[in-house]
């Protein structure tokens, strides 16, 4: 620890931003869980870590402890409206409860139980919270986490009836509810979800679906206790590159064709189209609103983000030359892009380009 009263600036800001950093990784350790812990929150995951976690297979890994900000800045909101809101629609905060379902019982932590109730705090970006608005719909993970706890608390004696999400912009505090009328169906859809990864758990987890998209593309793979035995030896944390184990040994020009090949080759190839549609969608739509002043215009408020400077590649190009430097611009390789092209329709060869 250094003496504050004889530290320079520099010494001062590097000791509070270890100092923050240092505690948000003790709050993430000790929020910590078993790995085999499965709870109602992770019912609505990925499918095959949730049947590893049932079916108790020895991790692979060992995750590095993160810092976590975003979660435990989540718990911090929990721990300071929750309270204040159960003093508005009364009811229990942080209510423990067990799901019995498909011959499994399942434990979680309900956010507020409000008589005839349950409410569940998720904190957002400004982004999802937008995606969230825009849909009407929580995620599925949230969903299925939600109906849980209230077919949990039904089950607990309490006549239950609506199952409430609180999307929060943990920016603003600007909030989206949504809220849904728990039916027979919704009952059945948990149920059958407990099911689902109860039969992998029993039969072999490693052929359940591997419903995220792998390290460094997904916060929940980089932080799997079973992801090296999901993607692969060579799987890292934070690093992509083990997704090509979902293609590994397939060889061009044979018959048949390996399905996962292909597979990819079509995902790859509708994305493609997809992101080129959605942007020649979005140029055009720009255009057209670029004449608005902003303001709200019924369920559409326009803004503008704050200008900001970006290099002039151009202008950088033209003021390095060989009078001043002596020399070409710096450059690097650039890999050129995949392009995948549609070869055969409906059977019949074809020399169609579809696309980059």
């Amino acid at each position: 620890m250094i003496d504050l009263l004889t530290a320079d600036a520099d010494q001062v800001r590097a000791l509070v931003a270890k100092g923050v950093s240092q505690a948000f990784i003790a709050e993430t350790t000790q929020r910590a869980r078993d790995p085999h812990h499965l709870g109602l929150s992770s019912i609505g995951g990925c499918t095959r870590a949730a049947a590893y976690a049932l079916a108790r297979v020895d991790p692979s890994d060992t995750p590095p402890v993160e810092e976590g900000r975003q979660a435990n800045l989540g718990v911090w909101y929990h721990e300071g409206l929750l309270p204040r809101l159960s003093e508005q629609m009364g009811g229990e905060v942080e209510l423990p409860v067990v799901l019995h379902a498909a011959g499994v019982a399942i434990t979680g932590t309900a956010d507020l139980v409000p008589p005839g109730a349950v409410v569940d705090l998720k904190t957002v970006g400004a982004h999802k919270l937008q995606t969230i608005r825009y849909h009407v719909s929580p995620y599925r993970r949230h969903r299925l986490q939600v109906l849980g706890y209230v077919l949990a608390v039904q089950q607990g004696g309490r006549p239950t009836r609506w199952a409430i999400w609180i999307y929060m912009d943990r920016s603003t505090g600007e909030v989206e509810v949504i809220v849904e009328e728990f039916t027979a169906r919704a009952a059945l859809e948990v149920i059958d979800r407990i099911a689902e990864i109860r039969r992998y758990a029993e039969h072999d987890p490693d052929l359940a679906p591997a419903e995220d998209r792998g390290p460094g593309l997904s916060f929940t793979c980089d932080a799997c206790p079973w992801l090296r035995r999901c993607w692969g030896p060579d799987a890292v944390p934070g690093q992509i590159g083990a997704q090509t184990s979902l293609v590994a040994g397939a060889i061009p020009q044979v018959h048949p064709p390996d399905p996962r090949a292909v597979q990819a080759l079509s995902s790859y190839k509708d994305a493609s189209v997809r992101k080129g549609e959605a942007e020649r969608d979005q140029k055009f739509w720009g255009s057209v609103i670029a004449g608005l002043d902003y303001g709200v215009y019924g369920a559409w408020k326009l803004t503008r983000d704050r200008d900001a400077d970006t290099m002039d590649q151009e202008r950088v190009r033209r003021e390095y030359d060989a009078r001043r430097h002596s020399c070409e611009p710096p450059t690097r390789r650039k890999r050129g892009a995949l392009r995948v092209t549609l070869i055969e329709a409906n059977g019949a060869k074809t020399t169609r380009e579809v696309g980059p």
